[in-house]
């Protein structure tokens, strides 16, 4: 699996910025870092995109950051210069497909109907966005693609918040779940930063099934990969590789505490 995809659903949840000042874009950045998450989109909507992708990427190297509302591949080769390591369109676009594949650029495209699936399948893209999620069914929308094509997975987008992502977060055809809802535009232009830090925490514990910060000796959830890796964050080394239950025991580095980690079947 790609690197970068692989991370895309360690973390689980992509938040997408849109910016209108970039000179807001690297505290919105390091409000999401301080809630736990190291990815993000930034939708090149606006005319900051761009700008505001340079930014992120000098203020914070290590922090994944993509271009999300990509349309054509003029567009995504400005973004990938200025810092983007990955795309996603909101629609299927074959040309741009294509040219991100020969160039080994990761890319979500945009695919809510079979035959869009199957022109991703083609060029080998299995990680698909549909988009907008809500609209087209949501969660059922989701898994009755996912029934006549068990090998893809999708990141929906579109309509999904705090109130409903807890629907997504458990199906296994879900590979993470993209939205504003953590960094709202109305965050942003307010310089609401804590406002946006409180929001990827919440989404976090929603996502997991526990929050990561005050869990003890054992939790249960419903990927025992991404919770590794959040506890990980947390100083947390892995003792115990997965076991055939399901589970995992890790250990507090410099400390005797042991967390256990089992799967909520």
């Amino acid at each position: 699996m790609n690197k970068i995809l692989k991370r895309l659903n360690n973390a689980g949840i992509m938040p997408v910025a849109v910016i209108d000042d970039a000179t807001k874009a690297v505290p919105t950045a390091e409000a999401i870092l301080k809630g736990g998450l190291d990815v993000m989109e930034v939708a090149l909507r606006t005319k900051e995109g761009i700008n505001a992708i340079k930014a992120i990427k000098k203020a914070f190297p290590k922090m994944l950051v993509g271009a999300a509302t990509v349309y054509n591949v003029d567009r995504a080769k400005e973004a990938l210069h200025a810092g983007a390591e990955f795309v996603t369109t909101p629609g299927f676009n074959p040309n741009l497909v294509s040219w991100c594949v020969a160039n080994f650029i990761p890319i979500v495209p945009g695919c809510i109907t079979p035959s869009e699936v199957e022109q991703a399948f083609d060029y080998g893209v299995e990680v698909l966005k549909f988009f907008p999620a809500e609209m087209y069914g949501g969660v059922k929308g989701c898994q009755a693609l996912h029934g006549p094509y068990p090998m893809v997975s999708f990141i929906p987008s579109g309509g999904i918040n705090q109130e409903n992502l807890s629907q997504y977060v458990d199906k296994p055809y879900i590979y993470a779940v993209a939205g504003s809802w953590v960094c709202s535009k109305q965050a942003i232009d307010d310089e609401d930063y804590e406002g946006i830090t409180r929001a990827v925490k919440a989404s976090i514990t929603t996502l997991l099934g526990f929050d990561p910060e005050t869990a003890t000796e054992e939790v249960t959830t419903h990927h025992i990969d991404r919770a590794v890796h959040y506890m990980k964050k947390q100083g947390y080394v892995v003792k115990l590789i997965f076991d055939h239950f399901g589970s995992a025991t890790m250990i507090r580095e410099g400390s005797e505490h042991q967390l256990k980690i089992t799967m909520n079947h």
